[in-house]
């Protein structure tokens, strides 16, 4: 499933992008200012939503290029990485909610 029409530097960002808060490694964004957005790596042990884990590992780092094919992620519109952010902020580190989908 794709969020977004945009075209990423490579499909295989674009496919770890499409997949937030699953188990595994996934592309965000995070807001770094007011006005500033960046990418960022993340691994989890779990999906976001599963009830059943107990346990939950998370962790993310700030990346400026693409992991597979080396371009300069800033190149994308800061409009476009503002939304996913909005979309997707309870699913960050710096969230509450980041841990467990069912508290706050």
């Amino acid at each position: 499933m794709k969020i977004f029409d945009i075209v990423f530097c490579c499909d295989t960002f674009n496919g770890y992008l499409d997949e937030p808060g699953q188990k595994g490694i996934n592309v965000m964004v995070s807001k770094y200012s007011e006005k500033e957005y960046g990418f960022v790596l993340q691994c989890r042990n779990a999906d976001y939503d599963d009830p059943a884990s107990k346990v939950i590992s998370i962790a993310q780092t700030g990346i400026k290029f693409c992991p597979w094919c080396g371009t300069k992620l800033s190149r994308f519109s800061q409009a476009f990485k503002e939304k996913q952010y909005e979309r997707y902020k309870d699913m960050l580190i710096d969230s509450p909610r980041a841990f467990n989908s069912k508290k706050t």
